[in-house]
């Protein structure tokens, strides 16, 4: 038996497709996660495969607050018609929220007269010359759905079991990769979020590998690597400026390293790196990463190098101070001032009022914080509220 034979044996109805054609769409299947544009070859190639006019993905679907989020595989632009559904047809679309996993036309789900009598179909489907559609929804756990709509034009024959077949082929697996996208996309979310918030804080981060060479870098370790005032990477690798000081740093990565299968991999180490002229020091701490024991990755992250730079002060927002807190604005406004280091009587003169006005709104800022002294109020705000600003 051959492997055509084999397929058709197992498979009845399903479309002539050989052994490694089956297995080259599978593939697609599961590179989609990782493309730019999300399952853009799977869907050319059921275009192509299925002689369809446009065969559409929908990863989320649209609603009344949200245009969605769909690709499609057309010969033409699909951006005006895209829009449209978007905005307004998603609404009165008759072929959604089909049963799960089954591969369905639109004929069999609503019956042909009434099909050609829609709104949806006069006003936006004749138009862009789509006559028969055939669709599968999908719901993964935790609330993923994702909807496959495969469309041919006037004149076309009508999808047949064959045609079902093979969409039903790949359901299962659409379906767990639809899974992973999901995760991926809530790790890089992740990934985003907490180095947005390491920026705010305005911390350098350098990740080494497990021989020390720099695999990345934030946008503030850029902004102070490229000052070359104290530390440098030279041929890949962190440096520290003074020879003695770096020697310093390489061991406590060479620690760090050792560290990071240890029973407390998380012990930091740091040290202090002198810079030219009157600048502060910058502070680095070193932490080792546990490692992955699955990965198969030839350079793995092994050690998180971060630096603080005193002389970066934090901004924050008279905004949110204003709603965390209740204070007015020129409360606020005091308030910033006195975490960037002046004084009352700087402060006060940089606001344009009196002295006593300002002890003035300094004790009402006291009161509604619950602090009484000026060093703990800069404290409690420097700590608990600017750097997430």
């Amino acid at each position: 038996m051959t492997s055509l034979q084999w397929i058709d044996a197992q498979l009845p109805g399903q479309p002539a497709l050989g052994m490694d054609e089956i297995s080259d769409l599978i593939g697609l299947v599961y590179d989609g996660p990782l493309l730019d544009i999300p399952w853009q070859s799977l869907l050319d190639a059921l275009r192509h495969l299925l002689a369809a006019n446009y065969v559409t993905l929908v990863l989320r679907p649209p609603s009344n607050t949200s245009p969605g989020l769909m690709i499609t595989s057309s010969a033409v632009d699909t951006t005006v018609g895209t829009g449209a559904y978007a905005q307004h047809f998603h609404a009165i679309d008759p072929f959604v929220n089909l049963p799960n996993a089954q591969v369905l036309t639109v004929h069999e789900l609503i019956g042909e007269a009434r099909w050609l009598e829609s709104e949806i179909y006069r006003f936006f489907n004749k138009p862009y010359d789509v006559l028969e559609i055939m669709g599968v929804d999908i719901r993964a756990e935790h609330g993923v759905e994702c909807r496959l709509r495969i469309c041919r034009p006037h004149g076309s024959d009508r999808f047949s079991e064959a045609d079902k077949a093979l969409c039903r082929r790949i359901v299962p697996h659409l379906e767990r990769a639809v899974r992973i996208h999901a995760n991926l996309n809530t790790t890089e979310s992740e990934r985003r979020f907490y180095a947005g918030t390491v920026d705010r804080l305005l911390l350098g981060s350098v990740i080494l590998d497990d021989t020390g060479q720099v695999l990345t870098t934030n946008g503030m370790a850029d902004a102070l690597l490229a000052e070359k005032d104290g530390l440098v990477v030279c041929n890949g690798q962190l440096m520290v400026d003074s020879a003695q000081e770096n020697r310093k740093l390489q061991a406590l990565v060479r620690q760090a390293i050792a560290l990071r299968d240890s029973v407390q991999p998380g012990i930091p180490l740091g040290l202090s790196v002198p810079r030219k002229g009157n600048r502060a020091r910058l502070g680095l701490l070193v932490r080792p990463i546990a490692s992955q024991k699955w990965s198969e990755r030839p350079r793995q992250p092994a050690v998180a190098v971060f630096i603080r730079d005193p002389d970066q002060k934090a901004v924050g927002s008279t905004e949110l101070l204003r709603n965390m807190f209740d204070f007015t604005r020129t409360e606020a406004s005091l308030v910033l001032l006195l975490t960037q280091g002046l004084s009352l009587d700087e402060a006060a003169q940089e606001l344009d009022i009196r002295r006593n006005t300002a002890r003035a709104h300094l004790r009402a800022v006291f009161s509604k914080t619950g602090v009484t002294r000026q060093a703990a109020l800069v404290q409690t705000v420097l700590h608990s509220i600017i750097p997430l600003d």
